[in-house]
């Protein structure tokens, strides 16, 4: 293979070359190379190792490894926004990554790469416990995608100046455990992240936060099947910004943390929409399948005028227990309100019914929907003074929003669906705060009311 060296501004590469696979240094000087694709660690080891210090490795290519990759700090590797790491590690101890360290190093970054482990010992894509001293500044993850099979994707055991930017995160569809969790840490950063949960049944989280000294999210989403996310024993854990949503669960639960900060969050049961346009057929199929669910939204968009004629909505063929006599005169918009205690059984499609025949394409249904959630936007416990500031809360037909010990709410909507339960459901009289909010639905025992 003919390669630019100087094109590239790199201390050190490793790349494929047919079934080789090189390590080299600026020079063009190879420092190893072995088959490719097989067991790739002994290359990649070995360029990591001799980097100067603050070098920069730059991956290309698609690697396999059996075996953990130790880093250092001081460097920086790339993978150009193309390459891949697949790990296959059968290492039996806990929060093994494919990129590891025990060690307190600084200035360590990885960019640009995606991570895929799979299912085999523990861990996940990036482990960085380091000891007693637990310092990490300098270090963090960049514009990566990452995925495990195991229960945690990433796994975070350290202290100030870790920061995770730009990354997606993915939790494991084959095992129980979370997309990301973190510990016994001072003040991580993530910012513009999607932190998603798998699909495994079990108990399933985005993100597991506890025992940390505090941390920071901002504009990022969290998404998980049981859970959303989970802040534990945590002190003063801060989200600016983010959506923290959950398909099958609560999206949110806080127990034993003190003074946590949510602004600017919405806080929800994951909503999916979708468009629909008329063309002869009468039915709507479910957008998720193997699901009950409830409409939260829906209107109609009349693109061509039909005089006289009107559209029944429902459950089953001829229903209008959706919406009953929409007129599709004039042409324009039509908000429907559908009532919240109808609900669609699995599989179950919505049935269109037209007093009279119309054109296709001249009807739009614009629609989303929340998969039958039952829960609470927010479940909690002895939360310590939490903040909820400019954040939207969205809960389920039982409106169950549980909390405890002197909650604040400013500047925000908490929102049940079904008007008639609780919005803000405390399971003892309480004290709560809320000043300048707009609650949809009832409220029980809360003491210290305001407006």
């Amino acid at each position: 293979m003919s390669l630019n060296v100087d094109a590239y501004p790199f201390s050190v590469m490793v790349f494929t070359n047919g079934a080789e696979i090189v390590a080299i240094d600026k020079a063009g000087t190879v420092i190893a190379e072995g088959q490719a694709g097989t067991d790739d660690t002994a290359v990649i080891q070995a360029a990591i190792d001799t980097l100067p210090e603050f070098g920069l490795l730059v991956l290309n290519g698609d690697f396999a490894v059996t075996d953990c990759l130790i880093v250092k700090g001081d460097m920086t590797i790339d993978g150009l926004g193309a390459s891949r790491i697949t790990g296959q590690i059968n290492r039996s101890e806990t929060n093994y990554g494919i990129f590891y360290t025990t060690e307190d190093i600084e200035h360590c970054k990885i960019r640009n790469l995606r991570m895929v482990r799979l299912a085999g010992g523990m861990g996940g894509v990036v482990a960085f416990n380091g000891d007693s001293a637990y310092q990490y500044r300098g270090c963090g993850l960049y514009n990566c995608d990452c995925y495990s099979e195991n229960a945690n994707c990433f796994t975070y055991s350290c202290g100030d100046g870790f920061e995770v930017m730009d990354c997606t995160l993915r939790g494991s569809d084959v095992a129980n455990g979370q997309a990301v969790e973190i510990g016994y840490c001072g003040q991580p950063r993530f910012s513009d992240c999607r932190i998603l949960g798998g699909s495994w049944e079990g108990t399933s989280y985005g993100l597991l936060f506890t025992d940390n000294g505090g941390g920071l999210f901002t504009n990022c989403t969290i998404e998980g099947r049981n859970y959303g996310a989970m802040v534990t024993s945590s002190a003063n854990p801060r989200f600016v910004g983010c959506e923290i949503t959950t398909t099958h669960g609560v999206p949110l639960t806080v127990q034993g943390a003190a003074a946590p900060i949510f602004q600017g969050c919405a806080i929800h049961p994951k909503i999916y929409s979708a468009k629909w346009g008329y063309q002869g057929i009468d039915q709507i199929d479910p957008i998720v399948t193997g699901e009950a669910y409830r409409i939260l939204s829906m209107h109609v968009r009349v693109d061509q005028a039909q005089d006289g004629v009107t559209l029944d909505i429902g459950t089953t063929p001829g229903g209008s227990d959706i919406a009953n006599d929409v007129p599709l005169y004039p042409a324009g918009f039509r908000g429907i309100t559908a009532p919240w205690n109808v609900r669609l059984y699995s599989d179950a499609p919505i049935y269109l019914t037209l007093s009279s025949p119309i054109a296709n394409g001249c009807l739009r249904i614009m629609y989303s929907i929340v998969l039958n959630p039952n829960n609470a936007a927010l479940y909690s416990t002895t939360i310590g003074n939490a903040r909820f500031a400019n954040c939207y809360l969205l809960g389920g037909p039982g409106g169950t929003y549980l909390t405890a010990d002197a909650a604040t709410f400013l500047n925000s909507v908490i929102e049940c669906p079904d008007r008639t339960q609780y919005a803000v459901n405390y399971s003892s009289l309480s004290v709560a705060r809320f000043h300048d909010c707009t609650v949809l639905g009832e409220i029980r025992n809360v003491s210290g009311w305001a407006t």
